[in-house]
């Protein structure tokens, strides 16, 4: 149901960053991006679900996404990139269960990564 491709660029033992997304495309960007700027960046294996579109409002910002992942795996900073691209639509809570089970299968600790585009300021 899945298509998985994983690139490795240096070693480390850190717990994993699972990062689940569908067509947020600037999101992912600055999040990739802040990610690969923490410092010890290049022992974290990072993991991204990206879930197939429910209709074809998102088809386009699916395209640019799973483009963009596809165009970085030769310049990224970390342990290894791992990719997931979903064949059919889980909907965003089956995909982050998806990817977290997957990752508990092969860690016992994991770091959630949680895309916020804005916040509704409260008083």
């Amino acid at each position: 149901m899945s298509q998985e491709i994983s690139y490795s660029s240096s070693e480390g033992n850190f717990a994993p960053v699972a990062i689940t997304t569908l067509s947020r495309i600037e999101c992912l960007k600055t999040t990739i991006d802040s990610l690969g700027r923490c410092h010890c960046a290049e022992y974290t294996d990072v993991y991204i679900s990206v879930d197939y579109p429910p209709n074809t409002k998102y088809k386009s910002g699916y395209v640019e996404v799973c483009n963009y992942l596809n165009t970085i795996h030769d310049d990224h900073p970390f342990k290894s990139l791992n990719l997931y691209f979903h064949k059919a639509n889980l909907g965003p809570f089956e995909n982050y269960l998806w990817l977290v089970r997957l990752i508990l299968s092969k860690y016992n600790s994991i770091i959630i990564w949680k895309m916020i585009t804005s916040l509704p300021l409260v008083s």
